[in-house]
């Protein structure tokens, strides 16, 4: 199981969200109806290396009348004009876009499926929608099949370019561990007394939670033990995603 999490944080799955130059003047060949279309590079893939997917979420009734409308580069060729625009419809305040790609995932596997679902919520009147994005990749690596699921809690815009969002989804993953002791209520095999509440939570460098990671539809888990100083088994289990 170490092995299998060692190989996700080495693989730095995923998707990076970064500046392109030069396409935030000329939106690569689309013209958008909206005066603050959401303009995004989705980098399939974990380095500078990898292929880049262009993406624009528009306005198609004009400016302030919500974002109903994606296009997105799933040819590759960093261009827009030739993508097919995808329309959308808004439900209790919440617009979602899907969008789905196929591209290599450095030599690992040649046709790696990513899967982008960016969920808009209106903002204060005036300010942009907030964004919250999930993005997943499946692939193969020898003869497994592994699946991995990121949530993110917004974007940031670019120092460079404020109405460019930027998230990235190809840094290294960590696990995060919380330790306190309180007291515990007892359970069938434990008395209530004196005990510690572990928690821990796997992210990359930009904060980004591991959600779920599978090998062949098998949920793989990092595993917690918890020993005192006198070598006594505190904690032995697997831990689970939240």
């Amino acid at each position: 199981m170490k092995n299998h999490l060692l190989g996700c944080a080495t693989c730095a799955a995923l998707l990076t969200l970064l500046a392109t130059g030069g396409w935030a003047a000329d939106y690569a060949g689309y013209t958008a109806k909206s005066d603050k279309p959401l303009r995004y590079s989705v980098r399939l893939g974990p380095d500078e290396k990898s292929p880049t997917m262009l993406v624009v979420l528009d306005e198609s009734k004009g400016t302030g009348k919500g974002y109903d409308t994606a296009v997105a580069d799933l040819n590759l060729n960093g261009k827009l004009d030739d993508d097919k625009v995808t329309t959308t419809t808004s439900q209790n305040k919440e617009t979602r876009f899907r969008i789905e790609a196929v591209a290599p995932f450095r030599d690992v596997d040649s046709k790696a499926q990513y899967g982008l679902e960016m969920i808009l919520n209106k903002g204060a009147k005036g300010q942009p929608p907030d964004a919250f994005i999930v993005g997943k990749v499946e692939m193969k690596r020898g003869a497994e099949s592994w699946y991995y699921l990121f949530l993110n809690r917004k974007t940031k815009p670019d120092p460079k370019d404020a109405d460019l969002q930027l998230l990235s989804f190809g840094t290294p993953i960590t696990l995060e561990t919380n330790a306190t002791q309180k007291s515990l209520a007892a359970e069938k095999d434990k008395p209530a007394g004196p005990g510690i509440a572990a928690s821990a939570t796997m992210k990359d460098a930009d904060g980004q939670v591991l959600r779920v990671a599978h090998v062949d539809k098998r949920e793989i888990k990092p595993h917690l033990t918890l020993k005192s100083s006198a070598g006594k088994t505190i904690e032995d289990k697997d831990m689970e995603y939240g």
